[in-house]
């Protein structure tokens, strides 16, 4: 017999034969009840989808593109206001497909949010979300006038029942489409903690890499904003790796995950620190004096996992040490950041139970050093790092070295050969009488005392001081104060690194975060100084 290809062939690259393999061997679904859809999504269906939402869009980009296939000489980019899930993943292959870059925005973002978005791209078509189709007046005005008109385009995808599985043999992939990797793939936005947010943009070589340790069996709970890495890049690499994803709100609570991981079947959860945390809290608060049955459910639940990863913020030794050793279901901490693209560094379970504050070792082929050999600023270089901040060469230009590594901002110093992080240069470091120390080691003691469920430390007074935010637990919590805290750290702490103010979270008090979910060090460390620090219990020597 044989088979007719169809006129409509896709880039013969890493990225689209990733994604022709996924949909010719995958018997199983590659999103299981999708969030917007609310079914289960297939390879032959994406497959399908991304042809055709190609086909819609290459008309819309038609003044920008070059030829049918999409190659082109300059770069474009396709705004998506999608949530993380099968949609985002429609539109942002479709945009490859004609070599343009995708550009994630959060759905719930303000009017004002994405037309700077839209403008500094510059994003002349928006993919929409059917949940999102009635922004879509409001988008369309988003451009800059008649010199930046911005259209926008529905995502489609199949009807459930409409599933051809025979139809994939008919595609085939053209070598003369291909796009260099090279090309922008994909821009993110910085979450704004350290200065004002700025457009990354990254290579297609961040999505046709090969990723090892997922495989193609289980199932990858996600539960990441879209306009982040640990989203849609996630997400998407996922998939085009043939694994089975799941999708939470990224909004979701402690007891979402916990109900989840209890019906069994998640064997990848990769999520933020303070996720981790706020998981911790809930089971010491609400399971772990649950009947013996029900608290052994959500054991196995989460004992099912395969991969329990913890990254976005340091996983302090208390929290490993309850994940290990309480729940039997041990985190493996990784280190990146949205310039990184993905983890750099990671400490396998083991080690990051060792050593407090490890980030491992670099992960393979990134090449990663320290800019005084054994101590100093995190230098990163390798293929999947960023391209470039998004109109801005001086910026750029200031964030590599002169031997093309990549200046993290971060700290660490050597032990046996692994990393351990020390922190933000800016932020997370103490000058005392020409010694410096990181602020995260008085933390993490802080962090081990029992009548201790949550702890921060943020240098004070021109970063001379320790200030800890603090929420006590017990039944005496009430009655802790600066003293005892101090008294009871004095054997683990030097006396000079030993916390002089202290500011405690009460029931209703929410630890600050970040609009990615990440501790706001910067908001806690101004809650130490201004005109009114009463708030605050001080040492004597304030």
């Amino acid at each position: 017999m044989t088979i007719t290809p169809d006129s409509t062939p896709l880039p013969n690259d890493a990225i689209f034969r990733k994604l022709l393999r996924v949909a010719q061997e995958k018997p199983d679904p590659i999103i299981r009840n999708d969030l917007v859809l609310g079914r289960d999504l297939y390879g032959d269906q994406l497959l399908r989808d991304v042809r055709d939402m190609r086909t819609r869009l290459q008309p819309l980009l038609a003044e920008q593109v070059r030829g049918p296939g999409g190659n082109r000489d300059t770069d474009h980019y396709v705004g998506i206001l999608a949530p993380t899930g099968y949609e985002l993943v429609v539109a942002a292959l479709a945009g490859l497909a004609l070599g343009a870059a995708f550009v994630p925005i959060r759905p719930d973002a303000p009017l004002d949010t994405i037309r700077a978005v839209v403008q500094r791209s510059p994003i002349h078509v928006v993919c929409l979300s059917s949940r999102y189709a009635h922004r879509a007046a409001a988008i369309g005005q988003a451009g800059g006038g008649l010199d930046h008109p911005v259209r926008t385009l529905l995502i489609g995808s199949q009807s459930a029942n409409d599933r051809d599985p025979a139809a994939v043999a008919r595609v085939h992939l053209d070598a003369t489409l291909a796009i260099p990797e090279t090309r922008p793939a994909a821009v993110y936005f910085t979450s704004g903690s350290t200065g004002p947010p700025k457009g990354v943009v990254h290579s297609r070589r961040l999505f046709a890499r090969d990723v090892g340790g997922r495989g193609p069996t289980g199932t990858f709970l996600s539960a990441r904003p879209a306009d982040g890495v640990g989203g849609s890049c996630v997400l998407l690499l996922a998939i085009l790796h043939g694994v089975t994803c799941e999708i939470l709100d990224w909004q979701a609570g402690p007891d979402v995950y916990w109900a989840r991981l209890r019906q069994g079947g998640v064997t990848h959860l990769t999520n933020l620190t303070e996720v981790w945390d706020q998981m911790a809290r809930y089971y010491r608060e609400h399971l772990r004096g649950a009947p013996a049955a029900d608290r052994e459910a959500f054991l196995q639940g989460a004992r099912g996992l395969h991969v329990a990863a913890a990254q976005g913020g340091l996983a302090g030794p208390e929290l490993v040490r309850f994940w290990a050793e309480e729940i039997g279901t041990p985190l493996t901490v990784m280190y990146g950041s949205t310039e990184m693209g993905d983890a750099s560094l990671i400490a396998t379970p083991g080690v990051a139970q060792s050593l407090d504050r490890c980030i491992g070792l670099p992960v393979p082929p990134q090449h990663v050093k320290l800019s005084e050999g054994d101590h100093g600023e995190i230098l990163v270089k390798g293929p999947w790092l960023f391209a470039r901040y998004q109109a801005d060469s001086k910026a750029t230009a200031a964030a590599f070295d002169a031997d093309g590594y990549y200046r993290t901002g971060d700290a660490a110093h050597l032990d046996g050969g692994r990393y351990v992080f020390d922190g933000r240069l800016a932020t997370d470091l103490v000058h005392q009488g020409g010694q410096t120390f990181s602020v995260l080691a008085v933390e993490g003691e802080v962090q081990k005392l029992d009548y201790v469920s949550e702890a921060v430390a943020v240098p004070i007074q021109e970063h001379r001081q320790v200030g800890v935010l603090v929420r006590f637990t017990g039944p005496h919590r009430d009655a802790i104060g600066l003293a005892r805290l101090r008294h009871d750290l004095q054997l683990r702490v030097e006396s000079t690194r030993l916390p002089i103010a202290l500011r405690v979270l009460r029931d209703h008090d929410n630890m600050p975060l970040t609009n990615v979910g990440k501790i706001d060090r910067v908001s806690i460390a101004g809650q130490f100084s201004g005109p009114d620090t009463s708030s605050a219990e001080w040492w004597e020597c304030h």
